[in-house]
């Protein structure tokens, strides 16, 4: 339940910056039919029901993950709302509220996650009831009544007209209602049912239910009725004359009696904001072609930019994404590059403009490949977070690039996280961090080596079950220390035949996210203990990285799979053992 509660309240605040533009956009369109504000807050409630959105370059959502899903097992809770300014004046509160006590032994967002997640059920309860209450009441106040027309009851316990009922809509009038009156108000019911609205209003609520811990999905709520009242008004008077305009208002003015039963009933489709409506029709000019043309414009533009998600894996285009490039490769080259195939990827965290310099904080995948005539192989490479700092000024306008003021990387082993935590915005440490969740991919490096080479593969459906060696990167990243069995063909060794000691947790991770190790068929003979590493992730889950026969073993429970490994990986894997737990080390 609380991950659920997370989802809704991260789609509640996407859905809050398309409510405040459809809010402004309704100032702007004023002069525009009112359907169109309809249409807006219909955008509104796909954005509040769908779990998931497309992803595009024109996205204007700051983030589409505020709260991460996983924030209860922070040591330094955050979220990110994708400005700096908003994360900065929040998150401070946050950290120092809900950070783990180490003299406890939960956190204590795993405690006030799950209450929030019941005070939530809590209130749609609430709200759903009170909707199943006051329709059963209006039910039973309308229960004496006789037919005035087709689909028409008229009521003495009615003072204004209503409809009651989605499915099947009834229209309930006062009976003292006749004439021109019940002619005019007739037409404007009719005029709900052609346009579904005693459908929206309990979608409405239904949504407001929901969400009712938002204030703007009430404000939503309220303007939504607003705006399908006057809609239903411009399609009623849109053919009329000035004559048939005012004995119109008059009507609705001859309705604005208190009606507080049928306000206080989500599922009575009832008439509200009453003078400001009859200033509406009485002012009401039929909107121009360039009008609409402009309006729907702006519901597409709104649709575009509001409606999906800004890109999970953020790269750079023109002058600073080649700055980028260049930046990157020009760091990491060295006399042993010649003759390889350079390469690299990246997953943008954030771009931070400060007076002349711009700061790209990216996980950077750096990779170099040789071709050994029958396909690629891998000779080094990195997959670290760094900070790249430009000049962009304008002194190097006619370059093609920016001047690089400052390449950051974390130093390695103890000081690797304190590093980061020392470098990087409290909003995105979570994902420099955690290399499992990085977005840049060896794959596509790999994929461009064999482009440049001239090496055709076929690709088949990707790996994804728990038997990928891959996974074992998110298991690993935060673990100070992995437990590591070292079976020495030759040399020392401790406790007969075996070394037991320790890899560093994200040492391992950067090896496992490199390798990428060939799946291959189950050997004929058996795997000889001698000459080889094996690393213990977890209970039953264990990779084990043979010397001889440039094979690896990932195995979970008692299920097996081999992989072929390359050249130097077995002595990477031996190079990262140490024999003392960190918290021993000074």
């Amino acid at each position: 339940m609380s991950a659920v509660f997370l989802k809704v309240l991260n789609m509640s605040i996407t859905a809050s910056w398309l409510i405040l533009a459809v809010v402004l956009a309704r100032v702007l369109l004023k002069k525009a039919p009112r359907w169109v504000s309809c249409l807006l807050w219909g955008l509104v409630a796909i954005r509040l029901l769908c779990p998931f959105s497309f992803e595009s370059s024109l996205s204007l959502i700051p983030n589409s993950e505020t709260i991460p899903a996983d924030i209860a097992f922070w040591q330094e809770p955050a979220v990110d709302f994708g400005i700096e300014s908003i994360n900065e004046a929040i998150n401070p509160f946050i950290a120092e509220s809900f950070a783990p006590n180490p003299a406890s032994s939960i956190n204590p967002l795993q405690i006030v996650i799950p209450a929030a997640a019941i005070v939530w059920i809590t209130g749609i309860l609430v709200m759903l009831a009170y909707a199943l209450i006051s329709y059963l009441k209006l039910k039973k106040t309308v229960s004496v009544c006789v037919q005035a027309g087709e689909m028409i009851f008229a009521c003495d316990e009615v003072t204004a007209p209503f409809i009651l009922g989605a499915f099947k809509p009834i229209i309930y009038v006062p009976s003292s209602m006749d004439g021109e009156t019940l002619t005019h108000v007739t037409r404007h019911e009719k005029a709900h049912l052609q346009r579904y609205d005693h459908w929206w209003k309990p979608l409405g609520f239904l949504l407001l239910s929901v969400y009712w811990f938002n204030p703007l999905c009430w404000l939503a709520y309220i303007l939504l009725c607003r705006d399908i009242e006057t809609a239903c008004d411009e399609k009623v008077i849109r053919d009329m004359d000035k004559a048939d305009m005012a004995a119109y208002s008059q009507a609705l003015l001859d309705c604005s009696f208190p009606r507080k039963r049928v306000a206080a009933c989500p599922l009575a489709f009832g008439e509200a904001g009453v003078k400001e409506r009859v200033k509406g029709v009485l002012n009401y000019k039929k909107p121009a072609f360039w009008i609409i043309l402009a309006a729907i414009i702006a519901c597409i533009a709104l649709a575009i930019c509001l409606m999906t998600d800004p890109p999970s894996n953020r790269s750079l285009s023109g002058k600073l994404g080649t700055s980028l490039d260049m930046a990157v490769a020009e760091h990491h080259r060295s006399s042993r590059s010649e003759g390889h195939f350079i390469t690299s990827d990246y997953d943008v965290m954030l771009v931070s403009k400060s007076g002349n310099e711009t700061t790209v904080y990216v996980w950077v995948l750096y990779e170099e490949f040789s071709f050994d005539g029958k396909d690629v192989k891998i000779e080094t490479g990195s997959h670290i977070p760094s900070a790249i700092t430009f000049d962009t000024s304008g002194k190097f306008d006619e370059a093609s690039t920016y001047g690089v003021v400052e390449y950051w990387e974390p130093r390695d082993g103890s000081y690797y996280v304190d590093d980061i935590k020392a470098k990087f915005p409290r909003s995105i440490i979570r994902r420099a961090l955690d290399i499992s969740g990085s977005k840049a991919s060896s794959e596509k490096c790999l994929q461009a080596a064999r482009e440049y080479y001239g090496v055709i593969t076929v690709t088949g459906e990707p790996d994804l079950s728990f038997l990928n060696y891959e996974n074992a990167c998110s298991l690993v990243v935060d673990m100070t220390d992995v437990q590591t069995i070292y079976y020495p063909s030759a040399g020392k060794q401790e406790n007969g035949l075996i070394c037991i000691g320790y890899v560093d947790g994200v040492e391992l991770a950067k090896y496992l996210d490199l390798v990428s190790w060939r799946k291959r068929s189950t050997p004929k003979d058996d795997m000889p203990s001698p000459g080889s590493i094996e690393f213990c992730i977890k209970e039953d889950y264990r990779i084990t990285v043979y010397q001889e026969k440039h094979i690896a073993v990932v195995r979970f429970g008692n299920e097996l799979r081999f992989y072929d490994t390359h050249s130097g990986d077995y002595e990477k894997a031996v190079g990262m053992f140490y024999t003392e737990p960190r918290s021993n080390v000074e």
